[in-house]
């Protein structure tokens, strides 16, 4: 047996012993996982938790169906809390954008133009997006009393065919 022949054997071998580990841990995680009172669900919809998270925060979540008789009354003004360049690459029609890590920058412009009265609704993207909680929480101890999370808005509003736009320029 040649020297390459040895050195593929014995990667091969390796190989093999590695995805065995793999396996037994999984499956030993998977098996500990199951008899753990209180164990982690291994499938889930996440959507729900993330809902759960956002009312935990003491913020209300309104859905996209409300979200869209708003948007067509004319009724809320729409805050996108995600940074400049995602709000760039496309937004809902009409949003202004206050990225919810910038909002020492950008809040004297934005409050310029909103209504305390108004209806807030923020929105970020993705199910796990804290962003737009983060800002719903900042308006409320700013003194905006209506101000709702479209929990995963960007993501919702896009796919549904509602009106977006993009910057221009």
């Amino acid at each position: 047996m040649t020297n390459f022949q040895r050195s593929q054997t014995t990667w091969s071998h390796a190989f093999h012993q590695c995805l065995a580990i793999i396996l037994i841990g999984a499956v030993a995680g998977l098996l500990m996982n199951w008899l753990q009172p209180a164990s982690l669900p291994v499938f889930t919809d996440w959507s729900a938790q993330a809902e759960e998270n956002v009312h935990a925060d003491g913020v209300d979540t309104i859905t996209l169906d409300e979200a869209r008789n708003h948007f067509t009354n004319q009724t809320a003004i729409f805050l996108d809390a995600r940074p400049e360049d995602a709000y760039s690459l496309g937004h809902i029609k009409g949003a202004l954008n206050l990225p919810a890590n910038d909002i020492d920058a950008r809040y004297a412009d934005v409050l310029a133009v909103i209504d305390p009265e108004a209806v807030i609704i923020t929105y970020c993207d993705g199910k796990a997006c804290r962003l737009s909680a983060d800002l719903a929480k900042f308006m409320k101890s700013d003194g905006f009393d209506r101000v709702q999370v479209l929990v995963d808005g960007w993501s919702l509003w896009n796919k549904s065919g509602l009106p977006v736009e993009e910057n221009e320029g």
